[in-house]
């Protein structure tokens, strides 16, 4: 029971983490950031950034902010090279949103992608902890049984369905806004 308490909570951290704050850094240390279209330089280059610009990010990827700037540049861009900003976001800020989606489809890719990984994560640690076999021989008094090909399955329909009614609430949510 303990187990469904931390799954459920960490599904709450989702959605609740899942909100489109945006912050503002500044280029530091560079004189020409390249914005990539992806977070790593494998990635084609979409523009670039002079020292000083000031950009809001929303997505943080290991060291890789997702970046809209006031050049209307969206893309990523390598978080060693910005430094938070004491801007503060209006709600009609220089930023255009021509480029933004809007909408019943976009609010729904949104929670989707932001949310069907993490919860085959957490629904493959939850079969995990379930298919412990206590056994005296190990140190910790159980072994590891590995998923079975139903409960790997049963990880991403369950992940499916989850996220897909998360991103129903949020696409209703976003069409009337």
């Amino acid at each position: 029971m303990k187990h469904l308490f931390f799954l459920f909570s960490g599904v709450f951290m989702l959605i609740n983490n899942s909100s489109n704050a945006e912050i503002a850094y500044t280029v530091v240390k560079i004189n020409s950031l390249p914005v990539y279209s992806g977070p790593c330089e494998n990635f084609s280059v979409v523009g670039s950034l002079s020292l000083g610009d000031t950009v809001w990010v929303d997505t943080i990827i290991s060291s890789w902010c997702h970046v809209k700037s006031t050049k209307q540049i969206y893309g990523y861009a390598n978080g060693w090279y910005l430094s938070k900003s004491s801007v503060e976001k209006k709600q009609n800020s220089s930023v255009s949103t021509e480029n933004t989606e809007k909408g019943f489809k976009a609010g729904f890719r949104i929670i989707f992608k932001k949310t069907f990984i993490p919860l085959c994560i957490l629904w493959g640690l939850f079969y995990g902890i379930r298919n412990r076999v206590t056994d005296r021989r190990y140190k910790k008094g159980y072994r590891e049984m590995p998923l079975s090909t139903k409960q790997f399955i049963l990880c991403f329909v369950l992940s499916g369905i989850i996220s897909s009614i998360l991103g129903l609430i949020n696409g209703i949510i976003s069409w009337f806004s």
